[in-house]
């Protein structure tokens, strides 16, 4: 029985209820007081007390009357929703065989089916929206969304044994033909459902992706609430989370991007974890928002530009030991939290102008082996370059260093690239600093 249909029978319920009241409390009036209840505008105080007698047996009617007919409701209702919740698992039945189908055109009939279901059953539209998801992660690998699609898939995993060491498992899979359109389809009814004012929101569902392959994944606006795990995900082609909002835990640790990676105003109101992350293309987080506790891109590699032009960090930004091996943008970039560099590479430029270190900002061990622009950036909080290398050109012009910095085996061109800033580290702290202008040439023999 659908809403509409219940909705119909409960307003017949109420009329006929309403019915049997008042021809009972007629038929009652007449019978006793022989008279109609019209008639007893005019009467005496005994009569009125009858009648107020004959109007409660005539509620008790009504009422055994009303309670017969909810049972029956009810038990009709039950029915309904037994045969209806049967024939839900026989779909869910049949469209999980068609996922299984060697015919392309067949599993994505199967995917519509599971979605449509999906959105029909809230009951279990975890379960079926988690059926979508792990179709996402069999085993399937391709590096190039136009390349030829593999016939079979090999796979190593890696399990710890009792001694301490590992042991390398090694499966093959056979692959079905058409999989690229069909995990394209996937993806796209999921993210359809994640945008604003869909027929039917996901949004509050968890998607389990780990170790996923997604082609061309358009996330981009979407909403992903509970929690979205895309750990070890492999993104072919492009990947768009453009506008996209992560209410929850963003979990991205060691997935790669085979393409651009597109967070253009992205919000994390939860962790974001980039850890171990791979970006084979330009990776852009311009003005994305990362208000969650922390935000972590430790051991990410960038092989292409990467852009956090503009973008904010409440809570910990760790990039230890992340390499960047294109540029690195970082222009007006804001760190209310600790921003900790340490151990990161920069092998082309690094700009960082206009950033604002708030708390402490920490680049132990980072090596700018191009040109690292600092120009106008300002260090509210403790600011510690120990041990920073820079190979390249360094610029500090109109920089702030407002709390205490270390520079303790920091490896600079010169003492000069400090002469510009608006407020440069004390003598004190750069006298523990190497300058490469300051120190003994090799003579000759």
């Amino acid at each position: 029985m659908t809403a509409r249909g219940l909705l119909r029978a409960s307003a017949l319920t109420i009329l006929l209820l309403a019915a049997v009241f008042i021809g009972a409390l007629t038929l009652l009036t007449y019978l006793v007081l022989h008279v109609w209840p019209w008639g007893l505008i005019v009467s005496d105080g005994e009569t009125q007390a009858v009648f107020v007698d004959l109007v409660k047996v005539s509620l008790a009617v009504s009422g055994g009357m009303g309670a017969a007919v909810a049972l029956v409701v009810a038990y009709r209702r039950q029915k309904h929703l037994e045969v209806d919740d049967a024939g839900k698992r026989s779909r869910y039945a049949g469209a999980a065989q068609q996922l299984g189908d060697p015919q392309a055109a067949v599993r994505m009939a199967g995917a519509y089916a599971m979605a449509h279901l999906a959105d029909e059953w809230p009951e279990q539209r975890q379960q079926c929206v988690d059926v979508l998801c792990a179709y996402l992660r069999l085993p399937w690998v391709v590096d190039d969304p136009a390349s030829v699609e593999p016939t079979s898939v090999t796979v190593q995993r890696a399990h710890p044994i009792t001694d301490g060491g590992q042991h390398t498992e090694t499966r093959a899979y056979n692959v079905l033909p058409g999989e690229r359109e069909v995990r394209r389809t996937l993806t796209r009814i999921i993210t359809d459902h994640l945008r604003d004012k869909p027929a039917v929101s996901w949004a509050e569902l968890r998607l389990d992706l780990d170790g996923a392959t997604l082609i061309d994944a358009d996330f981009s606006h979407a909403r992903l609430g509970v929690g979205s795990s895309m750990r070890h995900t492999h993104f072919v082609g492009h990947a768009d989370f453009g506008g996209a909002t992560f209410s929850g835990f963003a979990g991205f640790t060691e997935a790669t991007f085979t393409g651009d990676a597109v967070f253009y105003g992205a919000k994390f109101s939860g962790y974001a974890v980039f850890d171990g992350a791979r970006f084979s293309g330009d990776a852009g987080f311009t003005g994305a928002i990362f208000s969650g506790g922390a935000t972590l891109f430790d051991g990410a590699r960038f092989s292409g530009r990467a852009g956090f032009t503009e973008a904010i960090f409440s809570g910990r930004a760790g990039f230890t030991e992340a390499k960047f091996s294109g540029p690195a943008v970082f222009d007006g970039a804001k760190f209310s939290g600790p921003a900790v560099f340490d151990g990161a590479a920069f092998t082309e430029y690094a700009h960082l102008t206009g950033a604002a270190f708030t708390e402490y900002a920490g680049f132990t061990e980072a090596a700018f082996t191009g040109t690292a622009g600092f120009t106008e950036a300002a260090f509210t909080g403790t600011a510690v370059f120990t041990g920073a290398a820079f190979t390249g050109t360094a610029v500090f012009t109109e920089a702030t260093f407002t709390e205490r910095s270390v520079w303790r085996r920091a490896r600079l061109p010169s003492r000069e690239v400090f002469d510009a800033c608006q407020r440069p580290p004390t003598p004190e702290a750069l006298d523990e600093a190497i300058f490469e202008d300051e120190q003994p040439r090799p003579t000759e023999d």
